[in-house]
């Protein structure tokens, strides 16, 4: 915030910056807390964690008292009994936000991988879906009919593979990209192949 005042203050020069403060997520099923790097310790979080309609959506007011100019959701994790990706928020917490977002002009991202997860934001009124590798051809058609801005951060699952996964940058994914954390979705061999997939991703006029 400091630094988009700075901007708008003409202090230093910058471009225009739309700022999304600390991320929302479902109370223990992101981050630290899901990870459970220390069960011995309470550690610092890098969102803020709400549960229940009132929670969240006083969670979205008080980011946007912050300062933040859009509202981001975290909508998925890997918290699912099996250890697979899947929703953390109801469809009603995940409705409230977006409606607690909208009435004050503010637009909301929502961080999700599994289609699952993203079936759910696209009718809470979710503005732009952040990364969505799991999402199915169905659901990247739902959200073109939606007109939901889809935001594919192509570069994160190579980056991943090859930092911890001995990914050869431009080759295939590995097992781990494949199932893991940075998971492609079924059958996709390369970048381009993903590409070609999301192909119906619309695009904000």
């Amino acid at each position: 915030m400091a630094v988009k005042r700075a901007i708008a203050d003409g202090v230093i020069d910058g471009p225009r910056l739309f700022i999304a403060t600390l991320a929302i997520v479902a109370s223990h099923s992101d981050g630290p807390a899901a990870r459970q790097f220390r069960p011995d310790m309470t550690l610092p979080q890098g969102a803020q964690e709400a549960t229940g309609v009132a929670e969240v959506t006083k969670a979205v007011r008080e980011q946007a008292a912050r300062g933040a100019d859009w509202i981001k959701i975290y909508a998925g994790y890997r918290s699912g009994i099996d250890g697979g990706a899947g929703p953390t928020f109801t469809m009603e917490e995940l409705t409230a936000m977006v409606q607690a977002a909208h009435v004050t002009g503010r637009k909301v991202a929502v961080h999700a991988s599994s289609d699952d997860a993203i079936r759910m934001a696209v009718p809470a009124g979710a503005d732009t879906i952040e990364h969505g590798y799991g999402a199915s051809e169905a659901t990247l058609r739902l959200m073109a009919e939606r007109k939901l801005a889809y935001v594919p951060p192509l570069t994160a699952s190579e980056a991943t593979g090859e930092y911890f996964q001995k990914h050869v940058r431009g080759g295939p994914p590995t097992p781990a990209m494949q199932h893991g954390r940075a998971r492609l979705p079924a059958g996709a061999q390369t970048r381009r192949e993903h590409r070609q997939r999301q192909r119906c991703r619309p695009v904000r006029a």
